[in-house]
């Protein structure tokens, strides 16, 4: 095989592999794009790689199907507390005010989003230097049993403290998620990729409904006393989740075998950003979209709980729709891009994602002015609109962004949008006490500068150059195909 042959097929299938990859992620993280970058990098390096005998190849299913049951937990406990967490502390701080409360509740989301901004990258690190994948799962999941321990015995000893411990404690255990990317990227083979992933994909959205149905249906109606232990609403989340870990740990103990990954690929991480106006757009659009995100659980939470004062059920109903409502708006539109129907229009999409978003957020506002049911439906509509902005950011990323900065961008994506998690319900809870709602501005703000930096991109004629880019990269896709199918 000549040298222009080879290259153009490891190109081919670089692309297929990242491509199909994309296809079958739909709720990890609003970037996409960093598992894909990941895996596209590891996927050149297979070809190195000593032959898997079949032992080893048995011993490793068994492992993904391990870290898929860690998948569905870690999901599981990410959302389940969302609903019961706020007035959770509110029954356990007693006489806190409202205010009060939702400061904490914000604390409460911060610190989680916070450790996982911190471990991530120290977990990449570890693996790669390392590789010692069952040592990592059963330290990730002492953190998690620690939290749900700490969780549980705030009640009796009455400490809002415990509860936001709690929670950084559980945000260090979903460096997980990590560990199964890292691990499923460098030990399964190119054509088995999309599958796999597709499994814990499957896992994870599985986990969502069933939590959010659980608040909804289940939780609220439990109302009895164990060894003088109160379960409820409040802490049946919990109790939940501490069992399913415990279980967690066993299975991982017994039946994940010891298997250190290949460490071709070592941790490094740029101290500064690509200066490239394309990888600034993408990574401000992130965090955009993960501030925005964040800011909504935070007003959604404390305007249903604190001002319309619902009860659990009720809430809980509504988180459920907008979950479902997220998950249908993200894999239609990623379907509908991989059909074909629109993708060389993605910045279009962007554009009515962003215009779409500012008219949402005026629902949600007049739905805090005049009456709770404009309130709720706005924030059903914007969840959808999220699942079509995380559908599309990945596309406009893999069209956008050269390919010599696009192997950077996983790092400063968790960076930035870490940030943009971190800091949102905090500066959200803090404008709150300048005014009546003030916090809308924030929120209308963001938006209205993203619109302007997309114009600005439009004008210089970054964002038109996207079809042509698209194009290019269908060649390159048809070309795999047959070269693939020559074999």
């Amino acid at each position: 095989m000549s040298d222009a042959t080879a290259s153009s097929l490891g190109s081919g299938l670089l692309l297929e592999s990242r491509d199909s990859l994309q296809y079958q992620l739909n709720f990890q993280d609003l970037a996409d794009f960093e598992i894909a970058s990941t895996v596209a990098t590891e996927t050149t390096l297979q070809s190195s790689r000593p032959m898997i005998d079949t032992t080893t190849r048995r011993k490793r299913k068994k492992n993904y199907r391990v870290l898929d049951f860690l998948g569905f937990c870690i999901f599981f406990d990410m959302f389940i507390f969302v609903p019961s967490i706020r007035p959770y502390i509110h029954q356990v701080g007693g006489e806190n005010s409202l205010a009060t409360t939702d400061t904490l509740f914000a604390v409460s989301r911060a610190v989680f989003s916070l450790s996982q901004f911190i471990v991530v990258p120290l977990c990449s690190y570890a693996i790669s230097n390392f590789g010692k994948t069952k040592n990592l799962l059963v330290l990730f999941l002492c953190f998690y049993l620690a939290g749900n321990l700490l969780y549980i015995l705030a009640f009796p000893l009455k400490s809002v403290a415990l509860i936001i411990l709690a929670r950084l404690f559980s945000g260090v255990g979903a460096g997980i998620n990590r560990l199964f990317f890292e691990y499923l990227s460098r030990t399964v083979n190119s054509d088995m990729l999309a599958s796999e992933f597709g499994y814990f994909r499957l896992a994870t959205n599985l986990s969502l409904i069933l939590g959010a149905i659980l608040n909804a249906w289940v939780y609220p109606h439990i109302e009895f006393s164990f060894l003088s232990y109160p379960i409820n609403y409040m802490t049946g989340p919990a109790l939940s989740c501490f069992c399913l870990f415990l279980i967690c740990f066993f299975i991982v103990i017994f039946f994940f075998n010891r298997d250190p990954i290949p460490s071709e690929r070592k941790f490094n991480f740029s101290p500064c950003p690509p200066m490239d106006k394309s990888v600034l757009y993408i990574l401000f659009l992130n965090f955009s979209a993960q501030f925005i995100f964040e800011w909504q659980l935070y007003t959604v939470t404390t305007t249903a709980e604190g001002l319309y004062n619902w009860d659990g059920s009720t809430f809980a109903t509504l988180f459920l729709i907008m979950a479902v409502n997220l998950s249908f708006f993200s894999l239609g539109t990623k379907y509908a891009l991989q059909l074909n129907y629109f993708k060389s229009r993605t910045p279009t999409l962007i554009l009515f994602y962003l215009i779409a978003m500012l008219f949402t957020i005026g629902m949600m506002y007049f739905g805090h002015q005049k009456g709770h049911d404009a309130f709720a439906i706005a924030n059903v509509v914007a969840f959808g609109f999220f699942g079509l902005g995380r559908a599309t950011f990945p596309e406009l990323a893999k069209i956008l962004v050269e390919t010599q900065h696009f192997a950077l961008l996983p790092g400063w994506e968790n960076v930035i949008s870490g940030i943009g998690r971190v800091v949102a319900p905090n500066i959200t809870d803090a404008m709150t006490r300048v005014g009546e709602t003030p916090e809308y501005l924030l929120a209308f703000g963001l938006f209205i500068f993203a619109l302007l930096f997309n114009g600005l991109l439009w004008w210089k004629g970054i964002l038109k150059r996207t079809e042509d880019r698209f194009e290019n990269l269908q060649d390159d896709e048809m070309a795999s195909t047959v070269l693939s199918s020559s074999r």
